[in-house]
């Protein structure tokens, strides 16, 4: 099924992004791996040489985005599917964060999404393509004491239910799991 798709994975050098690229590449899919352990990343891109592309990226730079879909287009000619599963979590309270760190969480949590939804949209039109966006409870349910975190992930489920009325007309689909 996945066989000729091409899927962009952030955080794919840990946690759910790396099951989630292992679990595409071994049905079959083309899979960019984007994340900071560039030692994980060739590791996983080693044992799929012809199915991957391991790009090491700090999220929260803009050229750092574009120089990924530079990266996609020029091994893969685009992308099918978008997923924006890289996370951090700083717990912090009102009175202990750093705004420096609601900056950070804020960048990676919904900034990123956004900005690769941009870069990636007109791709995922042409293919009818999707997005999944990695979200959590604490996205609904906040938890005290990560109060930076718990507004990233709102934020996340935010922007998923505004980009998939957009993007349905296109025959985009948009959704989050948490």
């Amino acid at each position: 099924f996945f066989l000729h798709k091409v899927v962009v994975i952030t955080g794919a050098s840990s946690g759910i992004g790396r099951s989630l690229s292992l679990w595409y590449l071994n049905n079959g899919a083309r899979v960019a791996l984007i994340g900071r352990d560039i030692i994980e990343l060739d590791r996983i891109a080693k044992q799929y040489p012809s199915q991957s592309l391991a790009v090491q990226a700090e999220l929260t730079n803009d050229q750092n985005l574009i120089d990924i879909k530079l990266a996609v287009v020029e091994k893969f000619g685009g992308a099918d599917i978008l997923i924006n599963c890289a996370g951090v979590i700083f717990p912090g309270d009102l009175q202990t964060s750093f705004p420096q760190d609601f900056d950070y969480l804020t960048d990676v949590h919904v900034r990123t999404p956004w900005i690769l939804t941009q870069l990636f949209l007109e791709m995922l039109k042409r293919n009818r393509g999707c997005i999944v966006n990695v979200s959590c409870d604490k996205g609904s349910r906040p938890e005290p004491g990560m109060v930076g975190y718990c507004i990233g992930k709102a934020g996340v489920e935010m922007f998923t239910q505004a980009a998939a009325l957009e993007l349905a007309p296109f025959g985009v689909r948009v959704n989050a799991v948490a």
